[in-house]
C-alpha cells in the first residue's frame, strides 16, 4: 500500500498505474494490483489498515495449563532417559487423547519444539556438585573439638618466613621448647592416559586424534610435605620419604595398615634424625586403613546385645592361622578400665556394658538396619552408643599413634571429607597440571620419570602459599564456620597473600 502511493504520488503515474507497479515489485500480478486499490480505497476512507491475518489464529496446545501438567507428570514419572517418541507414544494413547481433547496426530518434531519450550535442551546432563559428609555432626564436632583446637595449640611453635627471601623466622619459645614442624601425609595415582583435554580445536578438523580407552598404566606415590622444608628428604638429596607403588595384579598391590606403619616409621627416623632440632609431629588423612586399631582392641561392631561364650577379636597367630582372642579393656575418661568379660570368660553384651556406665537401654534394640542409624550422635540402638564411648575413650589409639608415641613423636589425623585442610592435596593437583603437559606415553617406567620429574618441579615457594591457605581454612573453622562459610571466608581473604592466619578485620 505504501509503495502504490509513493509511485502514485511521486511518479506522476495513474493510480491503476502505481498499483500495477506495486503489485509487480511483491512479485504479483494484476488480481493482486486490484486488491491493492481496494485495500488503499478503504484506508482512505475510513483510516483503517487492514488486519494481517498471519498467525493470527494459531495457539499451541501447551497454552492449555492441563495438558502442560500431564505433560510434566509424565516426564516425572518416566525419569530423566525420556525420549521425544516416549511421548509421542504417549499423547497416541486413545485415553488420553480423549482426556485431553487432542485431535491430531501428534509427530516427533511438535514434541521436541514443545519440550524445548518447557526449557528441556538435548544436551548432555551437567554434573552437580558433589555430595560429602563434610558437615556431617560426627564430622563437624571432630573437626571443632579435636582437630582445629590442637592446630590452634601448635601454632605458637610454628616457624614463620619472610615471602620475599624466604627465610625462616623462628618462634620466641622459652628455654627448652623446640619449634614444631608439621608433615602432611598422603598419596596420590599418576595415570599414563591423563592427558590435557582442552586444547585450541579448529572448527571442521576432521583429523580428530585416536583416544586410548582405560586410565592406562599408573604409578602411586606416598610422600611427607611441611611448609619448612617442601618434601621430606635428607639435607644431601640423598634419602627421601617417597615411596612409588605400582598398584595391580602382579605388580606391587596395595598399601595395608602394616605396611603404612612401617612406612611411617621410616620416615619419622628420617626426620628426626635429619632434622633434631625440630619436633616432629605427623598429620595424616582420616581413612579406614589409616586409623585401624590393635586387633584386640574393644570393637562395637559385632558385638552381641546379650552375654555370648564365643565373641572375641580375630587375630592372626604366628603360625599365619585365624584364632580368637579376648578383646582388651575398654579405657575410660576416668583413667579406669571397664572389663568386658565376665570371671567365667563370657562377653557381657552391649546392654550389659552400656547399663555399668548409666545407660538405659531396656528400650534399644541392637542396632538400627544396617548400622545405618539416622543421627550419628543419637542414643537410638546400642552398638551407636557403644560405638561412639569406644571412640572418645582415652586410650583407644590406632597402630599408627601407637607407633608414634613408641618413637616419641605425634600423630594427628585431619577430619573425614576436608581436603582443603591438607596441603598435600594442592601439591599433587599442581604436580599433575605439570604432568599433564609431559610426553604422552604407555610405558610404566615413563610414568614415573614423569611423575617424579613433576613432583620435584614444585618449589617450597609455591608450597609455602598451600600452607597458608590450609591455615585460613583452620582459623576459619575455629573461628566457629561451617565448611560453606569456611570457602567464602578463604574467597574473601585470598587477596592478603601475606597473611598466614586470618586477619580479623575480615568477617564473612
Amino acid at each position: 500500500m505504501a509503495a502504490c502511493l509513493r509511485f502514485y504520488v511521486r511518479s506522476g503515474l495513474s493510480f491503476i498505474q502505481a498499483s500495477n507497479q506495486a503489485a509487480i515489485g511483491l512479485g504479483c500480478g494484476v488480481w493482486a494490483a486490484r486488491h491493492l486499490r481496494a485495500r488503499v480505497q478503504r484506508f482512505i476512507a475510513t483510516g483503517e489498515l487492514p488486519k494481517h491475518k498471519y498467525g493470527g489464529s494459531s495457539h499451541s496446545l501447551l497454552d492449555n495449563e492441563d495438558f502442560t501438567n500431564e505433560i510434566n507428570m509424565f516426564l516425572q514419572r518416566k525419569g530423566r532417559y525420556v525420549v521425544s517418541e516416549d511421548i509421542v507414544k504417549f499423547l497416541a494413547d486413545p485415553a488420553v487423547r480423549r482426556h485431553l481433547d487432542i485431535r491430531k496426530k501428534i509427530t516427533t518434531k511438535t514434541v521436541q519444539r514443545w519440550l524445548q519450550k518447557m526449557a528441556y535442551h538435548w544436551r548432555k546432563q551437567p554434573t552437580g556438585q558433589y555430595f560429602d559428609g563434610h558437615e556431617r555432626a560426627d564430622v563437624v564436632e571432630y573437626r571443632n573439638n579435636t582437630y582445629a583446637p590442637r592446630m590452634k595449640a601448635l601454632k605458637p611453635f610454628l616457624p614463620l618466613w619472610d615471602d620475599t627471601t624466604g627465610e625462616d623466622q623462628l618462634p620466641d619459645l622459652p628455654r627448652g621448647q623446640r619449634p614444631v614442624v608439621i608433615w602432611f601425609n598422603d598419596s596420590s595415582t599418576f595415570f599414563a592416559n591423563n592427558r590435557k583435554t582442552v586444547v585450541w580445536f579448529k572448527i571442521g578438523n576432521k583429523h580428530l586424534p585416536l583416544m586410548k580407552k582405560g586410565p592406562g598404566a599408573s604409578a602411586t606415590a606416598y610422600d611427607f610435605v611441611s611448609a619448612e622444608y617442601g618434601f621430606l628428604k635428607s639435607r644431601d638429596g640423598e634419602s627421601q620419604a617417597r615411596k612409588i607403588l605400582f598398584a595391580g595384579r602382579g605388580c606391587d598391590g596395595y598399601m595395608t595398615n602394616d605396611d603404612i606403619c612401617r612406612y611411617f616409621k621410616a620416615a619419622a627416623k628420617l626426620a628426626m634424625q635429619e632434622y633434631p632440632e625440630r619436633t616432629h609431629i605427623f598429620v595424616y588423612d582420616n581413612a579406614r586403613i589409616r586409623t585401624k586399631r590393635p586387633a584386640a582392641a574393644p570393637s562395637a561392631r559385632l558385638m552381641p546385645k546379650g552375654e555370648s561364650e564365643t565373641f572375641g577379636a580375630t587375630v592372626v597367630g604366628a603360625d599365619g592361622r585365624l584364632r580368637k582372642v579376648c578383646m582388651m579393656n575398654l579405657p575410660l575418661p576416668s583413667g579406669s578400665e571397664q572389663e568386658l568379660y565376665l570371671p567365667n570368660g563370657n562377653l557381657k553384651g552391649m546392654a550389659t556394658l552400656l547399663k555399668e556406665q548409666g545407660y538405659d537401654v531396656s528400650h534399644l534394640k541392637a542396632q538400627c538396619a544396617n548400622f545405618k542409624c539416622a543421627d550419628p550422635l543419637a542414643n537410638c540402638c546400642c552398638r551407636r552408643i557403644l560405638f561412639r564411648l569406644i571412640d572418645m575413650a582415652a586410650g583407644q589409639k590406632s597402630n599408627l599413634e601407637l607407633l608414634a608415641k613408641e618413637l616419641g613423636t605425634e600423630v594427628i589425623f585431619l577430619p573425614k571429607f576436608h581436603c582443603e585442610l591438607n596441603p598435600i592435596e594442592q601439591c599433587w593437583g599442581r604436580a599433575k597440571y605439570i604432568y599433564r603437559k609431559s610426553p604422552s606415553s604407555s610405558l610404566t617406567a615413563d610414568v614415573e620419570a614423569n611423575m617424579v620429574k613433576a613432583l620435584d618441579s614444585i618449589s617450597l615457594k609455591l608450597i609455602r602459599q598451600y600452607f597458608k591457605r590450609s591455615r585460613r581454612f583452620v582459623d576459619a573453622y575455629a573461628a566457629g564456620l561451617d565448611g560453606p562459610n569456611a570457602a567464602a571466608s578463604e574467597w574473601a581473604r585470598r587477596k592478603m597473600l601475606r597473611h598466614r592466619t586470618s586477619p580479623e578485620h575480615i568477617e564473612v
